[in-house]
């Protein structure tokens, strides 16, 4: 395929994909990308309806269609001003959502619910795929054929790969993502942390042990990604994957990418320096580049 709309759609991990495609938006004019994003608990809290409208329901004046055909005409920004003006059916409040969390959608991407029949392909970024209990449960173990190490428990590699399924399950997209023709829908996993995380953080002391492991590292967790892979696409789903190149020698994401972890709000400035897991916008230009690309070699 030359070109395609797409949406991003996910949590905070969405900013740093955001503001890369400023810096790579010249190598793909004929992609079309839009985004819609919110924190972890205003993203959880958001809901698809039947027609797969997904946002923040109950919050709009104007039914999913007439949003889709005056933004056609006047632009979202416009279509916004004019649904403040119009009388709502209930109050904000009692949707569930904060004014605050109102605000930031109606400021950042300037809608509070999208309509993702209007795109091609639906990129859910940060869609957690359970990596970090997959790096817990195998931890104490020596695997046949892929990090052996003498005193250790043992398992056979057919177990391991049956538990590899078995927590791929755990996680795996609600049955309302699934099988989908148009628009398709792709999962973008959350960054691995930087390689300079602390192992007294309980964030990150999975993590920290993992780059330390000279038996693990990336191929090992690539095997795991590979069975995540092969679950999701039996649901219709695809998987996709940061190029090796974001991460150094211990298999975590080389240090410099999270110097400048962006957030959603452009006002927002960056993440403190105790976090290891948000990126900035170098690391988003160079995934969302591999990314576009895996969607070109995949729908042709």
């Amino acid at each position: 395929m030359t070109g395609r709309k797409v949406l991003i759609l996910g949590n905070s991990h969405v900013a740093a994909i955001r503001r890369g495609w400023t810096q790579i938006a010249g190598e793909f004019q004929s992609w079309h990308l839009e985004f819609f994003a919110g924190n972890s608990k205003l993203f959880n809290k958001m809901t698809l309806d039947e027609n797969k409208v997904f946002g923040a329901h109950g919050t709009t004046r104007l039914s999913p269609r007439q949003q889709t055909w005056l933004t056609g005409m006047l632009g979202v920004r416009n279509v916004n001003r004019l649904e403040r003006r119009l009388p709502l059916d209930q109050d904000e409040g009692s949707a569930g959502y904060s004014a605050h969390q109102l605000k930031f959608l109606d400021q950042v991407f300037g809608r509070r619910t999208v309509d993702l029949r209007a795109f091609e392909i639906v990129i859910l970024v940060g869609r957690n795929v359970n990596e970090v209990d997959f790096l817990r449960q195998f931890e104490p173990y020596s695997i046949d054929g892929l990090c052996e190490e003498a005193g250790k428990p043992s398992l056979s590699y057919s177990t391991f790969s049956r538990f590899c399924r078995e927590i791929a399950m755990k996680r795996l997209p609600e049955p309302m993502w699934h099988g989908w023709d148009k628009p398709r829908v792709a999962i973008l996993p959350p960054p691995i942390p930087c390689s300079d995380c602390p192992e007294d953080d309980p964030r990150y002391d999975i993590w920290a042990r993992y780059g330390r492991d000279p038996l693990k590292g990336l191929p090992f967790l690539k095997t795991y990604r590979a069975h995540v892979e092969a679950l999701y696409r039996e649901y219709g789903l695809t998987l996709l994957t940061p190029p090796d190149e974001v991460y150094d020698d211990t298999g975590l994401t080389r240090p410099e990418f999270g110097e400048a972890p962006t957030r959603l709000h452009p006002r927002a400035g960056t993440f403190d320096e105790s976090d290891f897991h948000h990126m900035g916008a170098d690391y988003g230009a160079i995934v969302l580049r591999h990314v576009l690309r895996q969607l070109q070699a995949k729908y042709p």
